[in-house]
């Protein structure tokens, strides 16, 4: 007899029985919204990450000091949080693919295992049947494990905006007490004193709930002040669109592996975050390289080059010209203005130049010419070793990375063929310290003609 073509029917399953082909009943009921949500989470936070590189790194050199901490921390925790849900919703998308090749495999065998059919020995046969688990069984597993995910992902953005949103409360509040009546002084003690206001009230009562809390009074005052220190933690540290969410797994899994897992999975991804800030710094670059320098003088940085800058340097504050090898009649000299060490350079090299626009036309243009006599007197531009004298520098702003600065455009058909170096000095604030060995305080771009 030829074997019947019917998997159920091979398998000694009722033809009839549409049971193996169809969705479980067990399976969460919004496994579809969630497939395609985490699909185009998962495409749309990808891309995130660069989108906040760049508005960081654009903004970076613009905020003055005391405000650098703030962006600092915005930018950090978005970032932690695009990186968890991208991360959640590509493990949940694995979870659920694993999940559909079960769904597949039970519609096509659905008798499971066929155990005659396996050329084992009866020792082996039986630790076999001991830890195979039945497919429908890891398929509810599976299903109930991505749902979580699924969930856990907006637990942690939840908790990641959460806690950005009271940094940013608490480092504007310190950077605002600090400039307003400490002169500047104190910022992160500020910072620190304010948290250790929020948090160590609540853990006190916490801890003299779980002690005390059975022999206190419902209406008394102690009862009362538990009650407030205990709304005012969950308004900080947890709030309420997401506290159902919240003690549903710390019910089921216990507050402490519950809290482990958040708390692991969030600074985890802080670290991580921190590592991707510092690498795109340059911090690892030298790490390994043996003789080989990856910065110095000697070093062409592409930072130099305008053709050369990608998305993690459109916003760098290092001058540059369009090329390595420059082709036309001119050497396209941009240098942008840092505002954080560029304007106490000025006020400190030209005291008397006005920072405020004037109203009078005629003393507005002589006032930006002096700046702009100030800026070539600070930077004192230098090519192949003579001073730059006769080209004058211009206002303008870098069509790419959208920096403002001042433009040159130094003449290139009079120079020789080979290789040639600009130098200009870099912007120094009073008092900023001594440069170190072999930093001579200089940019250096070296181009070819």
């Amino acid at each position: 007899m030829s074997e019947p073509r019917d998997p159920a029917a091979r398998s000694g399953a009722a033809p009839d029985d549409p049971a193996p082909y169809q969705v479980p009943r067990e399976t969460t009921p919004a496994w579809e919204s969630e497939l395609l949500l985490s699909i185009g989470l998962v495409v749309a936070l990808l891309q995130l990450p660069q989108f906040l590189d760049a508005k960081f790194f654009a903004l970076q050199p613009r905020l003055p000091e005391p405000w650098l901490m703030l962006l600092v921390y915005v930018y950090l925790y978005a970032k932690v949080g695009a990186f968890g849900l991208a991360t959640t919703f590509i493990v949940h998308l694995l979870a659920r693919g694993f999940w559909v090749a079960m769904m597949g495999l039970r519609s096509v065998f659905p008798g499971g295992v066929h155990w005659e059919g396996l050329r084992l020995g009866p020792v082996g046969l039986r630790q076999m049947r001991r830890e195979v688990r039945p497919l429908p069984l890891m398929i509810e597993k599976v299903d109930n494990f991505a749902s979580g995910v699924f969930a856990f992902g907006f637990i942690l953005l939840a908790n990641a905006l959460m806690i950005s949103v009271a940094t940013i409360v608490l480092v504007g509040i310190a950077t605002a007490v600090s400039q307003g009546l400490l002169g500047g002084q104190h910022q992160s003690k500020l910072m620190l004193a304010m948290v250790l206001m929020l948090m160590v009230p609540v853990s006190l009562a916490a801890f003299y709930d779980r002690r005390r809390g059975a022999t206190l009074p419902p209406d008394g005052r102690v009862a009362r002040l538990l009650e407030f220190l205990f709304d005012v933690g969950r308004r900080v540290f947890a709030p309420r669109f997401i506290q159902s969410m919240v003690m549903v797994f710390n019910s089921q899994l216990g507050p402490r592996r519950a809290t482990t897992l958040l708390v692991v999975t969030l600074y985890g991804l802080i670290g991580i975050t921190t590592v991707d800030v510092l690498s795109r710094r340059g911090t690892f670059d030298e790490i390994g390289m043996g003789y080989l320098p990856m910065k110095g003088p000697d070093v062409l940085d592409r930072a130099h080059y305008a053709d050369q800058r990608g998305t993690d340097l459109r916003s760098s504050v290092r001058p540059f010209v369009q090329s390595d090898v420059v082709q036309g009649p001119y050497v396209r000299l941009f240098v942008p203005y840092p505002p954080r060490q560029a304007t106490p350079t000025l006020q400190a090299a030209c005291p008397t130049l006005a920072m405020e626009a004037d109203e009078d036309p005629g003393r507005e243009r002589a006032r930006r010419t002096a700046v702009l006599a100030c800026l070539a007197t600070v930077l004192a531009p230098t090519l192949d070793g003579v001073p730059i004298t006769e080209v004058p520098f211009d206002f303008a702003s870098d069509p790419n990375g959208g920096l403002p600065g001042i433009v040159a455009y130094l003449p290139a058909t009079t120079l020789a063929s080979g290789r040639h170096e600009l130098t200009i000095r870099r912007f120094r604030k009073p008092g900023e310290g001594e440069l170190e060995p072999g930093d001579d305080g200089l940019h250096r771009i070296v181009f070819w003609r």
